[in-house]
């Protein structure tokens, strides 16, 4: 019994500092990169793109659904438990996870538990599982090749479905039966994820509490996240029945407002280490598939997708970006998050998913404006950008490790906060408007602001000696340490 308190207390302590130093970079494998010019994007196109994850500082992928479905973005399972054909199989899904783990980089895999198709067992075989699904509660949707389906609701109160559900997810986190989880996921995340769906109450109680221990009795270290179905319940909620990991949509609002002060009161509840338990994490995001992306074709200054990203990586929590983020991506409306990346303009290299083309407007429009090729090469591109703010947190401890602390300023257009680790304490401060501004942060904590050193900015940027003002351009980022 004590050697498992003590196994239990040191997976925890990791968690939390691994967790701390994760950089998340969720990817949707269809349009990622195309591997066997099908025109879909597959598992191992993620692979070879390792060395591109692993050049921007991330150490940790959560791939969009791979299991096979019918819908677009493959919520609604047909098979829980077999990889997508157009992903590339099993094959394709070990050599990832394998390749991934040679890189000491962690994979996580999500889930939507909420609904099947017609094509699964539970519907195909009825007389199997007689009470799996609400016959009743079903939703229509559009399948990738442009077929009518239709989708069932899971009976989540049924004790056979919580059984099959978890043997289906331990099959994820060990496929091959390694004693060492060479081949299996490293995390699960669960779209959704609610008290209340289709008539069925306490479901937080009744179908998460016992999943998540079936999942954690399989393997201690597994990260459980949930990503809420609305903003109705509190982090708190998801927290005491075992999850993990919460992706927060009120920090997602408020960082994309650039309203000080919602983005100050949000960082407050919901990043500082003693408003939650140790061992939970806040996911800081600003895009995915569900709110699309920040950076749109309507979007004039780019500047604002470098304050979006860094308050995005350096507020706190577990930062997780949606690929492409990185490029100063453009969204297509008719795909909501589901664009592909522009890899090159070389057709005969660039690996671009092609897919989507039928349902855009114009076959030229393409998810970036500069292809990541040549964004690599310069050395101003948003790409790079990203790469230097995850560069530094990457390097300094205080920005993976620090608790986040409010910096008072005067000025309401301007965002100031620290990142403290033990000793050591980074300051970071965001001009939010398109106007130049004047910073004057106010005595406390004993900051000597003249004894810093710029890790993001211009030096000119500067505290004067002995002065506390700092004259910001519009939409500027400047990051110091303190000596």
């Amino acid at each position: 019994m004590l050697r498992k308190l003590l196994l239990t207390l040191c997976l925890f302590v990791a968690f939390g500092a691994f967790a701390q130093r994760e950089v998340i970079y969720q990817v949707y494998p269809r349009s990622f990169y195309d591997t066997n010019k099908d025109g879909y994007g597959d598992l191992e196109g993620v692979r070879q793109k390792l060395d591109y994850l692993q050049w921007l500082g991330v150490n940790t992928i959560l791939l969009t659904p791979i299991y096979e479905a019918d819908d677009i973005m493959n919520y609604y399972a047909s098979n829980w438990t077999k990889v997508d054909a157009t992903y590339g199989a099993f094959k394709g899904y070990r050599d990832l996870i394998q390749e991934a783990h040679r890189r000491k980089m962690k994979v996580y895999l999500d889930f939507d538990l909420r609904y099947v198709t017609e094509k699964h067992d539970w519907f195909a075989k009825k007389e199997e599982c007689k009470n799996c699904l609400l016959p009743d509660n079903n939703i229509d949707y559009v399948s990738l090749t442009g077929e009518n389906g239709k989708t069932y609701a899971v009976n989540f109160k049924e004790a056979k479905v919580r059984g099959e559900i978890v043997k289906m997810l331990e099959y994820w986190i060990n496929p091959t039966n390694s004693p060492i989880y060479y081949a299996g996921a490293d995390g699960l995340r669960f779209s959704n994820v609610a008290d209340e769906f289709e008539g069925q109450k306490n479901l937080l109680r009744e179908f998460w509490v016992p999943v998540i221990k079936g999942i954690k009795d399989f393997r201690a270290d597994v990260t459980v996240m949930a990503y809420p179905a609305d903003d109705k319940a509190q982090p708190a909620d998801f927290y005491n029945v075992g999850f993990d990991v919460v992706f927060d949509a009120n920090l997602n609002t408020a960082i994309k407002s650039f309203d000080k002060g919602k983005i100050e009161t949000a960082a407050f509840s919901l990043i500082r280490k003693d408003s939650m338990p140790v061992t939970k994490r806040i996911a800081v995001f600003t895009d995915d598939n569900y709110v699309g992306r920040f950076s749109t074709i309507r979007i004039t200054d780019n500047r604002q997708v470098k304050v979006v990203s860094t308050l995005n990586l350096l507020l706190g929590g577990m930062p997780s970006v949606y690929y492409g983020q990185e490029t100063g991506s453009v969204q297509i409306d008719e795909l909501a998050g589901t664009e592909a990346i522009n890899w090159s303009v070389k057709d005969s290299v660039s690996g671009n998913a092609v897919w989507f083309n039928p349902l855009t407007e114009s076959k030229q429009m393409v998810m970036n404006k500069v292809p990541v090729d040549e964004q690599i090469r310069d050395k101003a591109s948003a790409c790079n950008f990203f790469r230097e703010i995850i560069r530094n947190k990457n390097l300094q401890p205080a920005l993976a490790l620090g608790n986040y602390v409010l910096v008072t300023n005067t000025n309401e257009n301007a965002i100031s906060f620290l990142r403290v680790f033990e000793n050591e304490k980074i300051l970071v401060v965001v001009n939010l408007s398109d106007e130049r501004q004047a910073v004057y942060i106010e005595p406390q904590m004993n900051l000597k602001l003249n004894n810093t050193r710029m890790l993001v900015g211009d030096e000119s940027w500067n505290f004067k000696r002995g002065g506390r003002i700092t004259m910001l351009p519009p939409y500027a980022i400047a990051v110091w340490r303190f000596n």
